[in-house]
């Protein structure tokens, strides 16, 4: 096989290959062991690098994306500012029309309650005006802050494969998702030195087996529990939160059976 010819292969395919190459692996000696082991693991390291490419390309998407964004709100700000400097200018403009009626008042006495009633209108519209301008850059401001809001809230969703033997977790938001660390029931938390990114719509799956064993303990057969999961997470902008979810553990039979469900997701220092 030269490069051309791997680059064109599907990721199903690559894994069908490696899967083929695994199970002829007890038919062969130990020679043969070692050089179907070795083209195995390197049609599963393609299938990483090709994963890892991709979420490279989403993550700089969505950086792109957020800069974007970022820069409409450092526009929209400096409208805000605008509007604030012609509320003042048409304030002054208003005043020295009212100067212009009082000076009329001196020049003519026999205009006083006109001349008093212009002034007390002018005063109203300014009012009016600067009220309308008021209000209109708290509403600015109120639906830039609910939008940054929404950008940043966390959506996530844990769930387990049984089949696979794992645990998977979605991200179901509009940010990327930075994972620290979980927590089973009342153990320690066990948190990484370095986490790994979820990028929205994207999803991370934590191998289980031990976990499979640790419900075999702590549920026997024909009974139930519901076992606490947290997840520790942060956001872009560095805020720290955690995820708790429940396993629902149950017997059918003679097979167990397990259910998630999320219960909060929080802003929590961890």
């Amino acid at each position: 096989m030269n490069i051309d010819e791997l680059s064109q292969l599907s990721e199903n395919e690559l894994r069908n290959r490696a899967n083929a190459v695994l199970r002829s692996f007890e038919d062969e000696g130990p020679v043969s062991r070692e050089q179907h082991i070795a083209e195995a693991q390197f049609y599963l390291a393609e299938i990483e690098r090709r994963r890892q490419a991709k979420e490279r390309k989403e993550s700089a998407r969505i950086a792109d994306r957020d800069f974007w964004m970022e820069l409409c709100v450092i526009v929209l700000i400096g409208a805000e500012l605008v509007l604030a400097i012609i509320a003042i200018y048409l304030g002054g403009k208003e005043g020295d029309k009212q100067l212009d009626v009082l000076d009329k008042l001196n020049k003519n006495g026999a205009l006083t309650t006109v001349a008093l009633n212009a002034v007390h209108q002018a005063q109203e519209d300014s009012l009016a005006t600067q009220k309308t301008t008021l209000d209109n850059i708290v509403a600015m401001n109120t639906a830039l802050q609910d939008q940054m809001g929404l950008n940043y809230a966390v959506s996530l969703e844990v769930t387990y494969d049984d089949s696979q033997q794992r645990t998977v977790l979605f991200n179901k938001g509009k940010t990327n998702l930075y994972l620290w660390g979980t927590r089973l029931d009342a153990q320690q938390p066990v948190i990484e030195k370095e986490p790994v990114i979820i990028t929205p719509a994207g999803f991370y799956y934590i191998y289980a087996k031990d976990l499979k064993e640790e419900f075999l303990k702590k549920v026997p057969r024909g009974s139930k529990a519901m076992v606490p999961f947290d997840v520790y997470l942060k956001t872009t902008n560095g805020q720290q939160y955690i995820a708790k979810s429940y396993f629902s553990v149950w017997w059918e039979g003679d097979a167990m059976r397990v259910d998630t469900q999320t219960i909060s997701i929080k802003p929590t220092r961890w």
